[in-house]
């Protein structure tokens, strides 16, 4: 993108120079061909006496004039008839209106090239990496899931975007049960629950790590949960919700299941659930 602005500003540049160029080639043309300029010459190059006849102006003549309207007024400027006797005047003019146009295009296509980019590498937000961290206990340090703790953690959202994000909602949730995903999906209708004090800028390729916090204790089915028995499902689910440098608000959503094999998150193979707009 800074190599197309550069050559537009680079063209924009060069059309000025030769507009000027123009303008003082052809002003100077005009003024040299000008009857004016050849009367001048000519009148120059004679040497005749001259008789100068004062003429007294009577007092009718006088009030004549000074009330003969804008017509003999001086200070009165006729820009038709400056225009007409100054055709420098006119190229001038032509070229300040021809400069103005490129002016106006090259912003509209400065304009309309940045709105293809955005659209074209557009953000992309992606979750990775969820991980849950051992409670904190102030005897012992127990396992994940332990009963009567909640479930706290943290992942990262990454750009894999061309563009800035700006992330201006952010939810998640720790969910639990012994049975599939629901057609309607718990945080619906939710607000997100992660403080944000200002929109947080998201450049492409970087990263932001994000703690989350379950809302309900763990029972004693956590122990069920940490060796993948008793058909129990745990879920760390959510959405971003952020813009682009146009304004356009997207969101991506993210549901992780926990995996008892490896003790790792996956994503769900569920487009409701797991999606990125």
């Amino acid at each position: 993108m800074k190599g197309k602005m550069k050559q537009i500003l680079i063209s924009f540049a060069v059309l000025v120079i030769i507009c000027i160029l123009i303008t003082v080639t052809f002003a100077q043309n005009v003024k040299d061909n000008s009857p004016e300029t050849n009367d001048h010459k000519k009148m120059s190059e004679l040497v005749l006496p001259i008789t100068v006849k004062v003429a007294h102006t009577t007092q009718d003549e006088k009030f004549n004039y000074q009330n003969a309207g804008p017509t003999y007024n001086k200070e009165t400027k006729d820009w038709f008839r400056i225009l007409q006797q100054d055709p420098t005047a006119v190229c001038t003019l032509i070229l300040a209106a021809i400069t103005l146009l490129l002016v106006i295009a090259s912003f509209k296509q400065v304009i309309l090239f940045r709105k293809e980019l955005i659209l074209g590498k557009r953000p992309r937000l992606r979750v990775r990496n969820v991980v849950v961290r051992q409670p904190i206990h102030p005897r012992n340090q127990p396992e994940i899931f332990a009963n009567g703790t909640l479930v706290s953690g943290q992942f990262y959202i990454d750009n894999i975007g061309g563009t800035d994000a700006y992330i201006i909602e952010l939810g998640s949730w720790v969910i639990w049960n012994q049975k599939p995903l629901p057609m309607e999906r718990p945080y619906e209708g939710k607000n997100g629950n992660y403080p944000l004090s200002t929109k947080l800028r998201l450049r492409p390729g970087e990263s932001l790590p994000i703690v989350f916090l379950g809302d309900n204790f763990m029972g004693e089915e956590g122990n069920d949960i940490l060796h993948g028995t008793g058909n129990w499902n745990l879920y760390v689910m959510g959405w971003i919700e952020f813009i682009d440098d146009l304004k356009i608000k997207r969101r991506t959503a993210f549901c992780r299941k926990y995996r008892a094999s490896d003790h790792r998150f996956v994503a769900v193979d569920n487009e409701d659930y797991e999606h990125n707009n």
